[in-house]
């Protein structure tokens, strides 16, 4: 039973089951499995960042690696400072997946400030980011990269002493 579940968990099978049969050497264990059918094609996939998609046609049906390309492809949308990107995909009866993807409009910073800032001045606090073209003025925001670089802005104050600063 375990296997079975570790079989359907692959997210690959349309049918899985499992046959006992009696033979001279003992049991004979059979796991039939039926695969899921092949992608006859891709549609609206056309931007060069949807090329990932394009390249299922022809490969297994198979819902988790669908979804997984689905979220990366969202994470480098949002890596460019595109916030409300959407990204969707939806199967046919005749297996072709249709795909839509929406941008939407790109965020850039245009001032960063640090209202608390009274013993470091925000030249040093934004000398500390790390990104290039992220959370700097004129580049994109980004989230994850500013809670890595939060360490470094409270150790701008542990350096002066101010060991109970907080930064949010």
């Amino acid at each position: 039973a375990a296997d079975l579940r570790r079989l359907w968990a692959f997210g690959v099978l349309t049918d899985a089951r499992v046959d006992a049969a009696q033979t001279p050497a003992g049991i004979a264990i059979v796991f039939a499995v039926a695969p899921e059918p092949r992608i006859a094609a891709v549609h609206g996939a056309d931007a060069p960042e949807l090329r990932r998609l394009r390249w299922l046609a022809g490969s297994p049906f198979e819902p988790k690696r669908i979804a997984r390309i689905v979220r990366e492809i969202e994470a480098a949308y949002l890596r460019d400072g595109y916030l409300d990107a959407k990204v969707a995909v939806r199967r046919s009866r005749d297996l072709d997946l249709c795909v839509s993807a929406h941008r939407g409009p790109q965020v850039t910073i245009r001032t960063l400030t640090f209202p608390g800032a009274h013993a470091v001045t925000p030249s040093m606090l934004l000398g500390v980011l790390h990104g290039k073209d992220v959370n700097r003025p004129g580049g994109t925001y980004d989230e994850q990269a500013l809670d890595n670089d939060q360490l470094w802005l409270v150790n701008e104050y542990y350096e002066r002493g101010m060991i109970d600063a907080k930064v949010g």
